[in-house]
């Protein structure tokens, strides 16, 4: 059984509703686990949700704080709850799909400003939270199982925007970090993230004070998927996605293109912008180069429509075909000639007859049984 899953620290569910829709619309997540959704469950908007194919629910919520949700297209059932700290918060639900997997959501606690539980409870509420799950997962370990949430910790060096500057800062100091360490090993709990992307500098949250969050780039990795073992070698294909923020001035649709000198992006910007204003919403779009794109970011989705269009799609993701998101292919390295199939008649009696196609980032194939030309979309 394969599907798909993301996790989101929406910050209030019902203040957020159109967003999350959008992000349900557009990238069509089977489950998506939400956290710090500050609403009591009866109020989770789940009208719209429901219509866009998310009938199944499983939540813990409060007014105004806290609240986690697991919203799914695919049939789940309860799996229950812990208070870990005995808190009385709403920060961990867990739901079981059909074929046995268990995904618990977790919202693990900020832990204040101050890195000293003797002056900071909040801190100490934290290092308790953690503490608890860690003696919970290693009574009851788990198995087909998978965790995720805004875990409020930011473990590697490559995991924050300074390493050297934030170790006294909450979420990256040494005491954190051993007691997320710690949950992870007791569970025997591996993360999927860190498994498809191994280095570079990867931020899944960033400070809404900064002028220009964007450019200045200052973030953490805060949020986390995890699976155990037994199930670890099946995920693949993680990516965090930063197109769509909320300001005081309106969305912000953050675009990416494939290389630096697509000559697509002036039409692209146009057509958000049209679209933006075609459903009365205020925004601005911002053309980002780092972190590179790379065909790990494409959806089934687009990759259909990329088919359905006469483009082959990659059949490969670029961390598939160099161990590592971040490495870039500049030419060919005599490896075995990959079978592309024809998006018109299906047949894989294809060949490249030209490294390069309409434009960079696609090769030109011909295809032998039907002999029509196509243009396929390079994974690399």
């Amino acid at each position: 059984m394969t599907f798909t899953l993301a996790t989101w620290n929406i910050n209030s569910v019902r203040l957020r509703e159109g967003l999350v829709a959008r992000l349900m619309t557009e990238e069509q997540p089977d489950i998506l686990c939400l956290q710090e959704c500050k609403s009591p469950v009866e109020l989770i908007p789940q009208d719209q949700f429901r219509a866009l194919g998310y009938r199944y629910m499983v939540a813990r919520g409060q007014k105004g704080y806290n609240g986690v949700a697991i919203l799914s297209k695919l049939p789940i059932s309860d799996a229950g709850d812990k208070d870990f700290a005995g808190l009385g918060h709403a920060r961990h639900v867990a739901a079981r799909l059909e074929n046995g997997v268990t995904i618990h959501n977790c919202y693990v606690p900020a832990g204040g400003d101050i890195p000293d539980r003797t002056v900071n409870e909040k801190f100490g509420q934290k290092l308790d939270f953690l503490t608890e799950m860690r003696d919970h997962f290693r009574w009851d370990k788990p198995d087909r199982a998978i965790l995720v949430g805004d875990l409020n910790i930011a473990p590697r060096e490559d995991d924050v925007w300074d390493h050297k500057s934030l170790l006294k800062i909450v979420s990256h100091t040494p005491i954190e970090v051993a007691h997320f360490q710690d949950v992870m090993q007791a569970g025997g709990w591996s993360g999927v993230t860190r498994a498809d992307i191994p280095a570079g500098r990867l931020y899944s949250w960033w400070s809404y004070r900064a002028a220009d969050w964007n450019a200045a780039d200052k973030g953490r990795r805060l949020d986390h998927i995890w699976s155990t073992g037994d199930i670890a070698s099946t995920a693949h294909s993680s990516r965090i996605l930063r197109e769509v923020r909320e300001s005081t001035q309106g969305l912000e649709v953050v675009i990416t293109p494939t290389y630096s000198g697509c000559p697509a992006m002036g039409q692209i910007e146009d057509d958000v912008k049209a679209l933006l204003q075609a459903h009365g919403l205020q925004g601005r779009v911002v053309t980002q180069l780092a972190p590179a794109w790379t065909t790990d970011w494409m959806t089934e989705a687009a990759r259909e429509k990329l088919r359905a269009y006469g483009i082959a799609p990659p059949h490969a993701c670029a961390s598939e075909k160099t161990g590592s998101a971040n490495v870039v292919q500049f030419a060919a390295r005599g490896t075995k000639p990959e079978v592309v199939h024809c998006p018109q008649c299906g047949s894989a009696n294809t060949t490249e007859t030209s490294h390069f196609g309409s434009t960079a980032c696609k090769a030109l194939y011909r295809c032998l049984a039907c002999m029509e030309p196509f243009d396929y979309f390079k994974p690399y």
